[in-house]
């Protein structure tokens, strides 16, 4: 029985989907602009860690721009997106993340 399972699973490797780039999700309650050193040093952090962005890992940004009832909303877009994290920048954005 063991052989025989063996010998199932390998075929079925062979047509299994080559894997997605993992997607990092940012959920923010404010602007880009006020944040863009602290994303640039964000990216650094992710580059000395060998993720570079669009070459391997992909970045997400969801602003809510003030508005801070759309986190929510945004939190379960990069959900169902199938974000790998979600780095939440702001109290409000981390408790809609945990929700999603």
């Amino acid at each position: 029985m063991f052989l025989l399972s063996g010998a199932l699973v390998a075929p079925l490797d062979a047509y299994a989907q080559p894997s997605r780039m993992p997607v990092i999700g940012i959920l923010h309650g404010g602007w880009p602009g006020p944040y863009a050193r602290h994303l640039a040093i964000f990216r650094e952090a992710l580059s000395a860690a060998g993720y570079v962005d669009t070459k391997n890992v992909a970045v997400e940004y969801r602003w809510a721009e003030g508005s801070n009832d759309r986190l929510s909303e945004m939190a379960g877009e990069l959900v169902s997106g199938g974000v790998a994290v979600i780095a939440a920048m702001t109290f409000p954005a981390a408790l809609a993340a945990k929700a999603a």
